[in-house]
């Protein structure tokens, strides 16, 4: 049986047993911020990867491309251009990654066991600084599928999102869908993925946080190794 202190604060008592996270942060010489959140009694570690970016930052002729890098980056690397090979990779490692895209961000995160972490790291930064760019119209494909998921049968759009954005931001970026439109999705090439993602895909302009069982100077050597390589500096807040 377990005895409570019957004037002890419950939300107290967590605190007292998980303390919170020392954070550190720092910045690498090409403007990447590297931020840690030691947490020792986790069992794995999570990694997440931010840019500067989304739909804000698009050229309006390439309205959606900040998605669609998004969806491509995950189609393989140089090291490994097939698709199914890569995340057969990943999911040896037991790694979980996922991304999402944002009106002014794209969030990259992945989680694995903390021996896996080396490798791991490895192929998460290699998505992002040696993509593949392969199957550009199967992916085209499911962005377009997607993009129907925010219509009703009449193909009238009645995302909320969309609607608030076109009401709240008109003749502004902000106002442009996520997704894109049909017109600029379609027309989308590779050059202009490889467009957005030198523009964006810059130190300064990027951040990766870590948590879990790590400590910060672990942390700033993979991201020294993995991100360091990045061309230097930020953006303008537009295109």
């Amino acid at each position: 049986m377990t005895n409570h202190h019957p004037n002890m604060d419950p939300t107290a008592a967590i605190h007292a047993a998980i303390p919170e996270p020392e954070y550190q942060i720092s910045t690498l010489a090409n403007g990447l911020t590297v931020a840690t959140f030691p947490m020792p009694w986790l069992h794995e570690v999570g990694v997440t990867i931010l840019v500067r970016g989304g739909s804000r930052y698009e050229l309006e002729k390439h309205t959606g491309v900040a998605h669609f890098l998004e969806h491509m980056l995950f189609r393989g690397t140089e090291r490994m251009p097939n698709p199914t090979q890569l995340h057969t990779h990943l999911e040896a490692m037991a790694a979980d990654m996922n991304a999402a895209t944002g009106h002014e961000v794209n969030a990259y995160w992945m989680t694995l066991p903390l021996e896996q972490l080396p490798q791991g790291m490895h192929a998460f930064c290699e998505m992002i600084t040696q993509p593949a760019f392969t199957g550009i119209d199967s992916e085209r494909g499911v962005i377009l599928a997607e993009m129907r998921e925010d219509e009703n049968d009449r193909g009238e759009m009645v995302n909320a999102l969309n609607l608030a954005s076109e009401q709240l931001w008109p003749n502004h970026p902000l106002a442009r869908p996520i997704l894109g439109f049909r017109e600029s999705v379609t027309k989308i090439a590779t050059d202009d993925l490889w467009d957005y993602l030198r523009r964006l895909y810059r130190g300064g302009n990027m951040a990766t946080a870590f948590f879990g069982p790590i400590q910060h100077a672990e942390a700033q050597a993979l991201a020294e190794t993995h991100l360091g390589k990045l061309p230097n500096g930020s953006i303008p807040l537009s295109p």
